[in-house]
């Protein structure tokens, strides 16, 4: 089961300092899926059954009231996805689904306590990619907290180009629609967000945004490279 997971790399880093012997164990009970895009992976209530990292695509993370729904954050290659869930064996939080088409690795999550409690190598990488997590989760706090929408949207954008040093235009990750309710902005407020960041050398077309003037735009966003860049 070994060479599903590392058909496009060596592997999650998750799992990267367990034992030979512990690693066989738990891939003995796991199984990677090909995903739609838009397709649902497990939902809010449920307890789960399986612990699921991002081989290749991308994932949302969201929770939904009725007709309201809210977008808490995105899922990348190497990165698993609910882990506390898990680790407590508790009901998920939120829901998941896929952004593209990707691929999932799915771990027994009975297998993978056991694994945690018997591998200190698993442990301690558990440990730190819940951390990782906690520390997402508050430094989003934060922006949302402290900022206006048109800091969070600017702030967002200075992280995306900081990606790509040095290039004028960025590509946003995601649609417009599941950028503003990340950010926490109404989706028919959005364009006027947009428009009112020209005056920082912001020009959007379509999902490209070309950065004009990054200094303005950056002391505009308040980005804070120690904090915001980890």
């Amino acid at each position: 089961m070994r060479h599903l997971m590392t058909r496009t790399g060596s592997g999650p880093t998750i799992l990267a300092g367990m034992t030979p012997r512990e690693l066989d164990h738990l891939m003995e009970f796991a199984s990677v899926i090909e995903v739609p895009a838009r397709k649902v992976l497990l939902n809010e209530g449920m307890r789960p059954t399986h612990l699921h990292i991002v081989l290749e695509g991308t994932a949302e993370l969201f929770v939904r009231r009725g007709r309201k729904e809210s977008s808490l954050a995105l899922v990348k290659r190497d990165m698993p996805f609910v882990l506390a869930a898990v680790v407590k064996d508790a009901p998920y939080l939120m829901s998941a689904r896929t952004v593209s088409d990707a691929r999932i690795l799915c771990l027994s999550a009975n297998v993978f306590r056991s694994s945690m409690r018997r591998d200190s190598g698993l442990a301690l990488a558990t440990a730190t990619a819940m951390s990782d997590a906690y520390r997402s989760v508050v430094r989003q706090f934060r922006i949302h907290r402290l900022h206006c929408a048109q800091t969070r949207l600017a702030h967002y954008l200075i992280g995306l180009q900081h990606k790509s040093p040095g290039a004028d235009t960025v590509t946003l990750e995601v649609s417009k629609r599941r950028l503003a309710s990340l950010l926490g902005i109404k989706p028919e407020s959005l364009s006027r967000v947009f428009a009112g960041l020209s005056h920082y050398g912001v020009q959007v077309d379509g999902n490209n945004i070309t950065i004009a003037d990054f200094r303005a735009l950056e002391d505009l966003s308040q980005y804070d490279y120690d904090l915001d860049n980890e």
